[in-house]
């Protein structure tokens, strides 16, 4: 019992086990940087549109499926056309008001803004192409 003792620790040396190593691991993390903007509150969202530049304003909750469908399409459009068009999100759960301001009655629903003014609306999934449009009538 005690040659098995001494040779597992050796075993486990030799055979490259970090068993015995006191590195802490380093976590690896995949970021993406992201273009869309969060907003939590609506003195946030009065900041945003009232700059010269347009705004898509997603309205969306944690537990639509939809809005996890489109947001893929609406970070890689974000991502192409952020020099030009402030991309934004609001979680319409935790802010009803703003919800109820823009008169959201379904989700994902999003809003183009030009010069304060709603330009155009799209409500649930659509196509990359058919929003692709909408952003370029909105530009």
């Amino acid at each position: 019992m005690k040659r098995l003792c001494f040779f597992i620790p050796l075993i486990l040396f030799f055979s490259g086990c970090d068993f015995f190593s006191k590195k802490e691991s380093v976590p690896q993390v995949k970021t993406m940087v992201s273009k869309v903007i969060k907003i939590d509150n609506e003195e946030a969202l009065d900041k945003y549109l009232q700059y010269k530049t347009p705004v898509i304003v997603k309205f969306e909750t944690s537990f639509c499926s939809a809005c996890k469908d489109m947001a893929p399409i609406y970070q890689k459009l974000a991502s192409k056309y952020f020099k030009r068009i402030n991309f934004l999100s609001i979680e319409a759960d935790k802010l009803p008001d703003l919800a109820d301001k823009y008169q959201i009655l379904g989700v994902p629903t999003f809003l183009f803004i030009k010069d304060n003014q709603k330009m155009d609306q799209l409500v649930g999934v659509v196509s990359e192409k058919e929003f692709e449009d909408k952003i370029k009538n909105l530009l």
